[in-house]
């Protein structure tokens, strides 16, 4: 059996806490979407800001490994840095940064600054609804690749 590769495997564990951070953060979005955790709003917002700190670790040791790959690999330049060339890359790692910085600023000014607490809860369900969006995007094209057999 093939080793799995330390990105495959962070990947997956991203995508996972990724997908369990929006049914959290649906969840809390109002009592419309409550039923997702049985009405249980106080589970709802430990868990996803449980899974928020586990996503921000993990991006940072995305981040990292990057880092270490582009060090040691100075023949293999990238145009982006920590994210390569790839478009999606690339807004998914701003997009984690906006939910990171956004999210800190949910936690940290729940009882200062309400006009900063607004414009940070618009931006964090703006930005989730655009990784939504690219993430059914990403899943179809993997999905085609799987059906057609690949790229030439």
């Amino acid at each position: 059996m093939e080793r799995l590769k330390l990105e495959f495997v962070l990947h997956w564990i991203w995508a996972i806490v990724f997908g369990l951070l929006l049914l959290t953060g649906v969840a809390l979005l109002g009592p419309i979407y409550g039923w997702i955790l049985n009405y249980n709003l106080g589970l709802a917002d430990y868990l996803h800001r449980t899974l928020a700190v586990t996503f921000t670790f993990l991006t940072l040791v995305e981040i990292v490994l990057e880092i270490k790959r582009i060090v040691l690999d100075n023949s293999q330049k990238k145009a982006w840095l920590v994210v390569g060339k790839a478009t999606f890359a690339l807004i998914n790692f701003i997009a984690a940064l906006l939910f990171i910085i956004t999210g800190v600023l949910l936690w940290l000014c729940m009882d200062d600054n309400h006009a900063l607490l607004a414009l940070a809860s618009i931006i964090h369900e703006m930005v989730a609804y655009v990784m939504v969006i690219g993430m059914i995007w990403h899943l179809y094209e993997k999905s085609h690749v799987l059906i057609v057999g690949g790229r030439k």
